[in-house]
């Protein structure tokens, strides 16, 4: 009887050094896939990036870190019903995931749900711990603007640039804020700061080219838009900047 006992014990013990074994195979190769499918993220081969997530998910379907990276892969491919699923689990399993709030937020921007994206960035916002609150606070400002509450808007992206004065996406938002409310030469001002930081930002030399027409600087409208077709070739933004260049070079 104690001689059985004594085999059951070794057996029991053989089959869980075997059970934690897999289990530390499991977790390596589902480390693995999800940092290759990161890398792949920042890269934005967005497609890529989703084959590792899916893999990974197969091996872990509890961690949030990979639901919050799948959601930006599928934003990336503006997949935003899918992206929305993805980020609401990654919440869902992690509540006080700022970054998180934060993307779903902006899923809920590109959808048009403006209420909905402004209850992420104020959940991302509660956190003491959020490392990056300006990302937030930006695209609530984003948010403000779009329902055409520039006040509110140019605040938020006024908070946003106080934690980082340099951050060109900020500065460009702001010009853009500063036009819908007619301070044309204070608008100029940002998207030139805008400019500083991030030479090559197609957008705000595109939106600088505008804003110029709109002031009647026509010679150095020209000279923006013909820097965003050197910047982004063979898009449709550059084909945007050559009809307006176009249009100046004809004197219309």
């Amino acid at each position: 009887m104690l001689k059985k006992i004594a085999v059951m014990i070794v057996l029991v013990l053989l089959i869980s050094s075997c059970m934690r074994e897999i289990k530390k195979e499991s977790d390596h190769k589902y480390r693995g896939l999800l940092r290759l499918g990161v890398s792949f993220l920042a890269e934005g081969q967005n497609k890529y990036a989703l084959k590792n997530f899916l893999k990974a998910e197969k091996l872990n379907n509890q961690d949030p870190e990979l639901y919050n990276s799948m959601g930006l892969a599928y934003l990336g491919i503006s997949q935003f019903k899918l992206a929305e699923k993805s980020l609401q689990k990654a919440v869902m399993l992690k509540p006080d995931f700022s970054e998180a709030h934060n993307n779903l937020g902006v899923v809920y921007l590109q959808e048009g749900f403006f209420d909905l994206a402004l209850e992420e960035f104020n959940k991302a916002l509660s956190n003491v711990l959020y490392r990056t609150p300006e990302q937030a606070l930006l695209n609530k400002g984003w948010a403000y603007y779009k329902l055409g509450k520039y006040i509110d808007a140019e605040n938020y992206t006024k908070m946003a640039i106080r934690y980082n004065p340099r951050m060109c996406i900020a500065r460009k938002n702001l010009g853009l804020i500063y036009w819908s409310q007619k301070r044309l030469m204070d608008a100029v001002t940002q998207l030139k700061k805008s400019i500083a930081s991030c030479p090559k930002y197609a957008e705000a030399h595109f939106n600088l080219g505008l804003l110029y027409i709109k002031i009647k600087d026509n010679k150095n409208a020209g000279l923006e838009f013909k820097k965003v077709l050197e910047l982004v070739p063979n898009t449709p933004l550059a084909d945007e900047a050559e009809k307006y260049f176009g249009l100046l070079s004809n004197g219309r």
